[in-house]
């Protein structure tokens, strides 16, 4: 995998994680954890990897932890964005 991708999903989704700890109705056990970006699939490119897993699996757990706060999930989502 990329060095730039690794990076970015430390960064970003470390952000994220700081921004769930602060939400008193979300906390520690919402985080969103390591084994979302364990299985690299072999054949296909690093950012259509991340990228599929953002859309697919992250964007809905973070719309659902702030249904009622879209000015929050939109930032949390924009910062885990990779074009």
């Amino acid at each position: 995998m990329e060095e730039g991708i690794i990076n970015h999903i430390i960064q970003q989704v470390g952000y994220v994680n700081n921004e769930i700890d602060k939400d008193p109705n979300l906390k520690k056990g919402f985080r969103i954890g390591h084994s979302y970006f364990c299985n690299v699939p072999v054949g296909t490119g690093d950012v259509e990897w991340y990228n599929s897993i953002i859309k697919h699996e992250i964007i809905p757990l973070i719309e659902e932890y702030w249904f009622d706060n879209d000015d929050k999930s939109n930032f949390a989502i924009q910062r885990l964005g990779l074009d």
